[in-house]
């Protein structure tokens, strides 16, 4: 029989051309009676007309032996697909190494690949089985996994190759065709320098897939023969890209299951439109005998279907015989299924024969009992707090929801919410450190529900918030009771391992039920803002919810709008207070004090907006902006000024216990050129205690770069005295209350007195603030205080009006 020569580009299963070079037979009655010599003219013009490559009938007895040989790898590989063996076999391959690399760890990639090219390579029935990946400038092809056949050296197939050697081979594959050469003798003269690598290292056939990772390709697994020539199948060629694919999420990012996964998919989906198990049935549900049947991956304890219907099989499983019914009358059915321990997608296809009638139904049912489970692990951690297992809020307040309904025609008892919420937790859990917070936090949880019993819903609302939702309650002060009861265990202190019984506070707001409320929401609105105000009168108390709370809530948010579009349109402006030389009455620097004239209420007063800066975290923000503006307007006077004045700009809690403010500090004396010992930063003890754990490094930092420090309202905490041998301090500020109180009291001059005779022992500066009078001001210049601040030389005054005072 007669045979040409087709390197005609083939199509692969996602219509990728694949480069072919395959031996097709002539049929034999148009050689038949017709001279060698005529055969080879005919076909060779016809290859010419068609533009394919030239055509010659194969007289040489070596090329005939080589050609039967492609013939009958062929005619075996078609057979073998025909029954339905290849399927099968690749389905199995493909469960089996998708598994393998979805549950491998980082360690075990470069082995499972070479692992998995040996059984690739066994199962196609290559001699060699490689991956050739591209270096990084792109100039050579690196081998970096193979296997070798028993029997064959095993040194690297190819080696290592420059890609100007195969230019054929690396044009084609980047191009993302595969490449598929059945003889290497009768490579196109263009591949003359692969056909040449090729045959130095004994390549009789030979394919290659791509590798594209995120539509770049990074190189190529191939597969070669040297033993034997060899035909790969069209129908193996997509199979193989996918296990290129397969390779390039192991190399790209091994953790990543679900890039995994899908390429699983997306291989079952090449071989066979079965998931995971396959069975055929009749019009009656029969098992139909001569049709693939897999039920193994069901793993039911009775996995046999021999003398039963799918009825009878699927008989524990109510939603599979319904779904099974609709199949047989002739309806596509989709659902998931719960099989005992397993969860499935089912796929059930009716087919029809003569007539329309239904000759079977096709039924597939896909394992997908890991993804069920992760999104079950989903929806439950959306609904559940992680660390203490509580509902979160919006799981609570749906609770509630569904209880409001019973509670608002409940004529005997009532509900009562309660948010509790830790005080000063932040600085606990970075002292104690985060495994000991998570460790109190869980404690507290377990607290509050043992100590509001079985009536009740609990919620972890946010990181220190818990809130409690007490139902069928006769009077509120019970649950006040109950809440004193829990404060009182907190306060015993909670055992933390290393750290032993460890106290903890917390404010409580307490919100009985309200006919205006329509929502859980608004119900938990109301008990959070009772909270806020239980912590702002000082913490570690309770509060019960009044609706002038709501109204202030209300202002407070207004406010907090209308100061966050302040510091977009640069609202805030200091103005400045001169503090002056007790004995001259010279100027010798100012404070900065923030002003704010709002465009509809005019001025605010700082007492209004500066705490809601604080609590809202704008002060930060605020703070730096004050700080730069007051060093820039420093600069300035000091162009036209000798006396040198400095300026003093108050740093709040937030600022001392931000890691960037010793950075945002040098930036902006470095902006405006401002020496360091012209600016005195100053600060108070309630800022001090807040920020006990990252002050005293904040302030050392600052220190270091010769900013000056000043310690506001000196004598009205508790520790002032401390805090004198823990920070570096320059100056004292003596609180405005001392110096009102001297005024003709002898005895409400010692505290001045002593406050000022500490300061020079340690060589501090003094500055006594809310001077009025001249009497207060020869006071305490007799008292030995050199620097008073007040309205008797000046009000806080605006920038412009500086200069006057300073005389220039």
């Amino acid at each position: 029989m007669g045979e040409i020569l087709d390197t005609s580009s083939s199509k692969s299963a996602n219509d990728k051309p694949v480069i072919l070079m395959t031996m097709v037979p002539l049929p034999a009655q148009e050689i038949l009676n017709t001279s060698d010599t005529l055969q080879i003219f005919l076909w060779g013009a016809v290859a010419l007309v068609a533009g394919v490559f030239l055509g010659f009938r194969l007289t040489n007895a070596r090329n005939r032996n080589a050609v039967q040989r492609l013939e009958d790898s062929l005619s075996n590989s078609r057979k073998k697909i025909a029954t339905g063996e290849y399927r099968s076999e690749v389905q199995d391959l493909v469960t089996r190494l998708s598994s393998r690399f979805v549950h491998m760890s980082i360690d075990e990639v470069g082995k499972g690949i070479e692992q998995a090219l040996a059984e690739v390579g066994a199962f196609t029935g290559v001699d060699r089985a490689y991956v050739y990946l591209y270096s990084e400038d792109g100039l050579s092809l690196n081998c970096s996994h193979s296997w070798v056949d028993a029997g064959l050296p095993e040194d690297p197939p190819l080696g290592d190759l420059m890609v100007n050697a195969v230019p054929w081979w690396h044009e084609r594959i980047q191009e993302g065709v595969p490449v598929h050469v059945p003889m290497i003798g009768k490579m196109p003269p263009e591949a003359s320098g692969e056909r040449q690598v090729f045959e130095e290292r004994s390549v009789q056939s030979l394919i290659l897939v791509p590798m594209i990772m995120r539509e770049v390709c990074i190189g190529c697994v191939g597969f070669d023969s040297v033993r034997k020539v060899k035909y790969w199948p069209d129908e193996l060629v997509p199979v193989l890209r996918s296990f290129g694919e397969m390779f390039c999420n192991a190399l790209d990012d091994q953790k990543d299951q679900k890039a995994l996964k899908q390429s699983q998919s997306r291989l079952q989906k090449v071989v066979s439109s079965s998931s995971v198990a396959l069975f055929t049935l009749g019009p009656n549900g029969e098992f139909l005998v001569g049709e693939e049947q897999n039920l193994t991956p069901l793993k039911l304890e009775n996995a046999d279907p021999e003398g039963k219907t799918a009825l009878e099989f699927f008989a524990d499983s109510n939603k599979m015989v319904q779904a099974l019914k609709s199949a047989l009358e002739g309806e596509e059915i989709e659902a998931e299924i719960h099989l005992g321990q397993r969860v499935f997608q089912v796929h059930f296809h009716p087919e029809f024969g003569v007539g329309n009638r239904l000759d079977k139904v096709v039924g597939i049912a896909n394992d997908i009992t890991e993804r069920w489970l992760a999104k079950l692990q989903l929806r439950i951690e959306k609904r559940f707090d992680r660390l203490t297992g509580l509902p979160n809020q919006d799981h609570f307040l749906d609770k509630i929801e569904q209880r409001i309904p019973a509670i608002r025609d409940s004529k005997e008892t009532t509900g009562v919410l309660v948010h509790l919420n830790l005080d000063r937790f932040r600085g606990l859990n970075e002292s104690l450190g985060n495994r000991s917070g998570d460790i109190l936090l869980k404690s507290v949880a377990r607290m509050m529900q043992d100590s509001f019993g079985s009536n009740t819903a609990a919620s972890r609302t946010g990181g220190d918030g818990f809130a409690v939702f007490v139902e069928r309650v006769r009077d509120p002060d019970q649950v006040a009771e109950l809440c004193s009861a829990l404060q009182e265990s907190l306060n015993l202190g909670i055992d933390i391992p290393e750290h032993g019984q460890v106290p903890v506070s917390a404010s409580i707001g307490i919100a009985p039920w309200s006919p205006a409320y329509r929502h859980g929401a608004e119900w938990l609105r109301d008990a959070t803002t009772a909270m806020k105000d239980a912590k702002g009168a000082g913490g570690s108390r309770q509060s019960l919810f009044a609706s002038t709370m709501h109204r202030r809530a209300v202002a407070a948010w207004k406010m907090e709008g209308d100061l966050r579009r302040a510091v977009e349109e640069d609202e805030l402006i200091p103005h400045y207070q001169a503090i002056v030389d007790l004995k001259t009455g010279t100027p010798v620097g100012f404070e900065a004090l923030l002003r704010w004239t709002h465009p509809e209420l005019g001025p605010v007063s700082p007492g209004e907006f500066i705490p809601v800066a604080e609590t809202t975290g704008l002060i930060i923000p605020i703070g730096a902006s004050v700080l730069r503006k007051a060093c820039t307007d420093l600069a300035s006077w000091l162009k036209v000024d000798s006396g040198h004045p400095w300026v003093s700009v108050n740093a709040a809690a937030a600022q001392l216990g931000e890691e960037g403010f010793p950075s945002t500090v040098r930036e902006i004396l470095a902006e405006t050129g401002l020496a360091p010992e012209s600016l005195k930063l100053e600060i108070t003890e309630t800022a001090l205690i807040q920020q006990a754990e990252k002050a005293g490094q904040t302030l050392q930092e600052v220190r270091e770069e010769g900013v000056k420090l000043s310690l506001d309202d000196f004598g009205t905490g508790y520790s002032s005295l401390s805090y004198l041998h823990k920070f570096p301090v320059d100056t004292i500020k003596i609180d405005r209350s001392f110096v009102q109180a001297m005024n003709g009291s002898p005895e409400g001059r010692e505290i001045p007195r002593s406050i000022i005779l500490l300061a020079n022992s340690l060589d501090m500066d003094v500055v006594a603030e809310g001077v009025e009078t001249n009497e207060q001001a020869e006071a305490l210049r007799e008292m030995g205080c050199r620097q008073g601040q007040g309205f008797l030389w000046s009000k806080p005054i605006p920038a412009a009006e500086v200069p006057a005072l300073l005389g220039t």
